[in-house]
């Protein structure tokens, strides 16, 4: 895998919960993550990058981020930033469909183009009551299962919010008016041929400056970005029941063989390891 990006953090439960304070500017990289994750600032004066757009963000805000995002946090000074994050495995989100869409909050966010929401009416929430509650570690009779019910109110909590219209979707980011655009026709055509030479010519760009801003903006190198995009894709395709082979061609590769090698060196394990049936 190309040193300018990674996967970071591994799910292997349903969910996982943090608490983090960090004392001292700290430098994140650009990463993502194969589950989705909610992050709620306490405190810090940081900048949240998100595939193309620049969220200043200020406390209580609500990050939220699909499996695949590219993302990272910029600490623009040396005050503590203090977090709660939660890592959410899709599998567990829905788990309680068609009864409950959990995933309603992330999908309007994306659908209005943001990855950041903000309360109007902090004083009167119990949204991040529960929150500070989740993060108590689990003792006594049914700990844990404490612990799963304290999750699912702050799920309930958060899409209330959204459904009710208690939130606000801040547009006010700053977006690279040039990135972005190639961000969203690369989301929205992974299954069509991408290639350097024809985005180029599309978004009227040479061929050295695309690659160099792609980097630049993203930490990825453009094909790079395709790759990892369509590989996540595959992986959705196969986890809904496609075979290794139709999901291969479905998210756009088109050499059985190469989409093998890359599957095997980003997850570590074949495609078998994810649908066995074949």
């Amino acid at each position: 895998m190309p040193e300018s990006y990674e996967k970071r953090g591994y799910l292997h439960d349903e969910y996982r919960i943090f608490h983090l304070t960090d004392t001292g500017r700290r430098t994140f990289s650009f990463h993502y993550h194969d589950f989705y994750k909610v992050l709620l600032l306490l405190r810090g004066s940081v900048n949240y990058c998100v595939e193309g757009r620049n969220f200043r963000l200020e406390p209580n805000d609500i990050v939220l981020i699909h499996a695949g995002e590219i993302h990272h946090p910029e600490v623009l000074d040396d005050a503590p930033y203090e977090r709660v994050i939660l890592y959410l495995a899709p599998d567990f989100l829905e788990s309680y469909l068609p009864d409950v869409d959990l995933q309603h909050c992330f999908d309007q966010a994306h659908k209005h183009g943001t990855n950041v929401l903000r309360l109007r009416h902090v004083e009167r929430s119990r949204l991040f009551r529960v929150c500070r509650e989740l993060t108590e570690q689990p003792s006594g009779f049914g700990g844990e299962l404490y612990r799963r019910t304290k999750l699912l109110e702050f799920l309930i909590l958060l899409n209330r919010a959204v459904t009710e219209e208690e939130i606000l979707y801040m547009q006010d980011a700053q977006e690279n008016e040039k990135i972005l655009p190639i961000l969203n026709y690369i989301n929205a055509n992974l299954t069509s041929p991408l290639s350097v030479d024809a985005l180029a010519e599309r978004f009227f760009l040479s061929r050295y400056y695309l690659m160099h801003l792609f980097r630049a903006e993203t930490g990825y190198t453009l094909l790079g970005y395709i790759t990892e995009k369509r590989l996540l894709l595959a992986r959705q395709l196969m986890r809904s029941g496609r075979s290794v082979t139709e999901a291969c061609f479905e998210a756009g590769f088109t050499n059985y063989s190469s989409f093998l090698r890359s599957f095997k060196k980003h997850y570590g394990a074949l495609p078998s390891a994810v649908n066995p049936t074949e």
